[in-house]
């Protein structure tokens, strides 16, 4: 859940119980845009715990490459997969093309991939890989969330 939203959406719930409701439906209107935040974030080479994207390799974390992957870059890799240096996971773009939002309830969502090889990237490079990281649920919570509750509490208190 975004950081402070559940303490808001308790307060404004004493006020209306449709809040949890306009909240949902929020999150699902801006599911791509989440998408494109971890993206984003993976293309600068973070995490959802905004650490440095590393490999395992074996048994130790890494943060760049081996030579083989590096010349594979070169050879068949796709836009940013064969410009960057730092570990990004991207190659063809299949693995970014495969995000997707599942939502849990009304505040609770999850990114995830439909890609075979998530388990994999998650296994070399951590559980966070593509959670939101807190910079990224900050921006979306006060940027793109709160201003649309803000607007649905006006219709509801105002008009």
């Amino acid at each position: 859940m975004l950081f402070g939203l559940e303490k808001l959406i308790k307060k404004l719930m004493n006020f209306t119980p449709q809040i949890p409701e306009v909240v949902e439906v929020e999150l699902k209107l801006e599911e791509k845009e989440i998408v494109k935040m971890v993206q984003s974030q993976l293309a600068k080479g973070f995490d959802g715990n905004d650490e440095r994207v590393y490999l395992t390799r074996r048994g130790q974390k890494t943060y760049n490459y081996a030579r083989y992957t590096l010349w594979r870059k070169d050879v068949f890799g796709q836009g940013i997969g064969s410009i960057t240096d730092h570990i990004t996971n991207y190659m063809s773009g299949q693995f970014y093309n495969s995000l997707y939002v599942q939502f849990n309830g009304d505040d609770d969502f999850e990114v995830k991939s439909n890609n075979t090889l998530i388990w994999l990237i998650k296994e070399r490079s951590g559980d966070a890989i593509i959670n939101l990281s807190y910079e990224s649920e900050q921006y979306l919570y006060q940027n793109e969330i709160a201003p649309d509750i803000q607007q649905v509490i006006n219709q509801l208190f105002y008009e």
